[in-house]
C-alpha cells in the first residue's frame, strides 16, 4: 500500500500545477460554465488514477525486464552489441 500512496502523490505533483493554471485562467482570463470545470477536474481525477495504475504497471513490470536486458548486454563484452543496441533504442 505504500507504494500505491508514494505513486499517487508523485502523479498528483505532477497533474496539479495544470490543473491550478487552468482554474486561475477560468476564475481570472476566460470564464467558463460551471458544467465544463466540474467535467475537467473528474478527469484531471481519472487522469490521476490512471496514470498511478500505469506507472505501478510501468514500475513492476517493464523496469525490471528493461534493467534485466541491460544487465545483460553489458555483461556481453562484444562492444558491437552495446552500441547497436545504444544506438536502437536512441532512434526509438
Amino acid at each position: 500500500m505504500n507504494i500505491i500512496t508514494a505513486k499517487l502523490k508523485e502523479v498528483f505533483f505532477a497533474v496539479l500545477p495544470v490543473t491550478i493554471i487552468v482554474l486561475i485562467l477560468n476564475f481570472t482570463i476566460v470564464p467558463l460554465e460551471n458544467i465544463v470545470i466540474i467535467r475537467f477536474v473528474i478527469g484531471a481525477v481519472f487522469v490521476v488514477i490512471g496514470l498511478m495504475i500505469f506507472l505501478l504497471g510501468v514500475d513492476n513490470g517493464i523496469t525490471p525486464i528493461g534493467n534485466l536486458i541491460g544487465e545483460k548486454i553489458a555483461k556481453s563484452n562484444r562492444l558491437w552489441i552495446v552500441i547497436l543496441s545504444g544506438l536502437v533504442l536512441g532512434f526509438f
